[in-house]
């Protein structure tokens, strides 16, 4: 498709959400603080607290957090950190302050507070991808498994339907052909369906939906989403036995349901992408996962029904930690990743590992890079969606720098150039199919 506008030029004409409600919250910030329109304001929750950056330095409001005027806590500020003049104004402000400016803020605090600490770009977006720029909304986080690998906090809340459906009619205007339903995990919205149909029936957008496809182990669930409208699902598949899998995703018996509902979705002529994530507790298991797919998998589906394998390295865990305690240097993923690889690869399935979510080209041996491995090109992004990937200095004489989406920040930081093998002879690994 053509792109109609960029990333950056495409998100930004999309209704705000989390941004409105933030910028409801510094109006009636203001006249509390005895702030000017045009002074600057940063906000910041901190536990009950919210922190306001503001004239010169920051002040700390108690009391003012939903829970916190439940329980009947009084409003107070802390003004120590604020140049003296400041300090005099704002405490002057707050002894005059009234009660309907008080009443404007808590409103305003009472809807921004579930989403402070979000992003806009959480919620709805427009992204790139090999097969193009795509539109993406997020209905909220809540999930029926619970990996510790995984970014969200479960608790975090959900925007509102009516907003949903309004950023697919404006993905649509934008000409967006194909947009990517995500969550949390999107099946346990009830609306789906429904979501589902506006993008497809009313403005005839493609829709892949991101899924573990444990509600899809009901058949009939499986062929209302494909009448619905969805073409393809994205689905997690982390590892090719019960055991790992299960204490990968912290839901025992969801294993199960996975693989029976891949089954179903490709019965009813969906195509499926798995991801697999790769870490300490399924590294070792890889080739295991790649014979399961071969053999378990793939012989359900007709040709190309699976559209290929992707084997992913995980961005910062939700939870403090358990990134650093989880990950392995690419020294020991290349062995096991690359049987994988040459697994399916050998059974004609296709199979990708960079991108912006995968691994550094050089964590596979060299003679398993051929066409059947699709290599992801950086061109293929817009370089504001690569920030959170770096390269080591190593990689600089790297033949396949060009190709490569280098690593994440994260990995340098805890494994430094461990298992990095530049490629100094011969020319770039050739661009995708």
């Amino acid at each position: 498709m053509a792109r109609m506008v960029t990333v950056q030029e495409g998100s930004a004409r999309l209704s705000p959400f989390v941004g409105a409600l933030r910028a409801d919250v510094e109006a009636a910030l203001r006249p509390v603080l005895g702030l000017g329109d045009r002074d600057p304001v940063r906000l910041e929750c901190r536990g009950e607290a919210l922190v306001v950056e503001a004239g010169g330095g920051h002040v700390e409001l108690r009391g003012v957090s939903p829970s916190a005027r439940r329980a009947g806590a009084p409003l107070s500020a802390r003004l120590d950190a604020l140049p003296r003049d400041s300090r005099r104004q704002v405490a002057s402000a707050l002894r005059a302050v009234p009660p309907p400016a008080l009443g404007r803020l808590a409103e305003a605090l009472d809807r921004w507070w579930p989403y402070a600490g979000l992003d806009d770009s959480e919620f709805r977006q427009l992204a790139s991808s090999p097969e193009g720029l795509h539109g993406m909304v997020r209905l909220g986080y809540r999930c029926n498994q619970d990996c510790w690998f995984c970014w969200q906090d479960r608790r975090g809340p959900a925007p509102p339907r009516a907003l949903v459906e309004r950023w697919l009619d404006e993905l649509a205007e934008l000409g967006v052909e194909e947009v990517h339903i995500t969550g949390g995990e999107p099946t346990t919205w009830q609306e789906l369906p429904d979501l589902v149909e506006r993008a497809a029936r009313l403005h005839g957008m493609r829709v892949v939906v991101q899924t573990n496809a444990v509600r899809l182990s009901r058949r009939s669930y499986a062929v209302r989403l494909a009448d619905a409208g969805v073409i393809a699902l994205h689905v997690s598949l982390h590892a090719g036995t019960a055991d790992v899998s299960d204490r990968m995703t912290r839901a025992p018996g969801t294993w199960a349901r996975t693989v029976e509902g891949v089954i179903n979705a490709l019965s009813v002529g969906l195509r499926v992408t798995l991801n697999c994530v790769v870490e300490a507790e399924n590294v070792d298991r890889l080739p295991e996962h790649a014979r399961f797919v071969r053999d378990r998998i793939a012989g359900f589906a007709e040709a190309g029904r699976v559209a290929r394998v992707t084997y992913s390295h995980p961005t910062g865990y939700h939870q403090d930690g358990l990134w650093a305690a989880s990950q392995v240097p690419f020294d020991r993923v290349r062995g096991p990743l690359s049987r994988a690889v040459a697994i399916l690869r050998e059974a004609g399935i296709p199979v990708e590992v960079g991108g912006s979510s995968g691994f550094a080209l050089c964590v596979l041996d060299p003679d398993i890079v051929d066409a059947r491995v699709r290599i992801v090109q950086r061109g293929t992004y817009e370089e504001g969606e690569l920030d959170h990937r770096r390269f080591a200095k190593a990689c600089a004489a790297c033949a396949d720098r060009s190709s490569c989406f280098g690593l994440r920040q994260e990995y340098l930081d805890a494994f430094g150039e461990s298992g990095l093998v530049p490629r100094i002879d011969g020319g770039p690994v050739g661009p995708a199919d």
